[in-house]
């Protein structure tokens, strides 16, 4: 098992596990698990051993099904797992996000069902990486249209966005709250529809609440659309 050097910071051995392999009667060994771990190893100069299990074959039947139940039953880890054991390790920007929302009273929690928790945990440090203080802001704001309600991923998204590209949110506050969160994700399903920019989702959540802000309103607001976007 090679020594971890400086030229490894980028290759995660505690993530790398180990390969399954299976040794076969006449010698050879098959790989069942691990092909595209294996091929980053290869690339790599400085790494001529990676851990394995070695298992006896008992024919291609059993290697084959040895692949099925490695596969096709893995269980897929949530983003509110990874979420959680992120803040349990201390690492960032999730220890940190987990902190500040405890501030608010609210938490991760993967069922949702209450006004105190956030079931987009993949999408709150998305957009805290990108601008903290516009996910902040998102946050708070929200808070304050919902009431009661539970938080919205798509709410979030548009906020953020608006924030981010400077558009003040506080003077419409009341507009928003008045819209209610189910009008805003009407607004927002139909700029989807009308526009066809489902793939563009934070531009579409942006337009949607924006759409409620102008309401009335004699000077619309717009926001920059970015080339990329």
């Amino acid at each position: 098992f090679p020594t971890r050097r400086s030229s490894d910071l980028d290759f995660r051995w505690d993530a790398f596990g180990s390969l399954i392999v299976m040794y076969r009667e006449n010698g050879e060994r098959y790989l069942v698990d691990g092909h595209q771990r294996l091929l980053a190893a290869k690339k790599r100069e400085d790494i001529r051993y990676v851990p394995c299990l070695l298992f006896k074959s008992d024919g291609r039947y059993h290697e084959a099904m040895a692949f099925l139940a490695l596969n096709v039953h893995r269980r897929y880890v949530s983003s509110f797992t990874k979420f959680l054991a992120s803040v349990r390790a201390g690492i960032e920007p999730e220890s940190t996000i987990s902190e500040w929302l405890s501030t608010k009273g609210l938490s991760v929690n993967e069922h949702g069902g209450n006004d105190k928790a956030i079931d987009f945990p993949a999408l709150l440090c998305n957009t805290w990486a990108r601008d903290e203080e516009s996910c902040k802001k998102a946050i708070d704001f929200q808070r304050e249209i919902v009431g009661d309600g539970q938080l919205c991923s798509q709410l979030h998204k548009g906020l953020f966005v608006l924030v981010h590209k400077g558009v003040d949110i506080k003077p419409y506050v009341e507009k928003l709250k008045a819209a209610r969160k189910a009008g805003l994700k009407g607004n927002i399903n139909g700029v989807g529809i009308t526009t066809g920019r489902w793939g563009k989702g934070e531009l579409v959540c942006a337009f949607g609440i924006l759409e409620a802000i102008n309401h009335k309103k004699k000077h619309k607001i717009t926001i920059p659309i970015d080339s990329e976007e």
